[in-house]
């Protein structure tokens, strides 16, 4: 759990402690074991901004489109597909 989500955790709550956070959040507690729930253990006050994602993969890459990459998991999903996401 991050530090930020800890201390939004452990505060009082009085309305004074507020977290900003990224759609990151919410993906990662379909991808890793996390110590919460960000559906049940937090309240979205507002959208604050929005932006761009990217879809990146090495240049070795055995596929160079969307659709080939969506191809190459459909194929993998049976067998050996994981996901990963690199934490800062």
């Amino acid at each position: 759990m991050s530090v930020a989500m800890q201390a939004l955790k452990q505060s009082v709550l009085d309305g004074q402690t507020m977290l900003m956070a990224s759609v990151q959040m919410t993906i990662q507690a379909h991808l890793l074991k996390l110590a919460y729930d960000p559906l049940r253990d937090i309240n979205t006050v507002t959208l604050f901004t929005y932006g761009p994602l990217v879809l990146v993969a090495p240049a070795a890459a055995a596929f160079a489109t969307l659709g080939e990459m969506l191809d190459q998991a459909r194929a993998l999903l049976r067998t050996s597909l994981a996901w990963r996401s690199k934490r800062h």
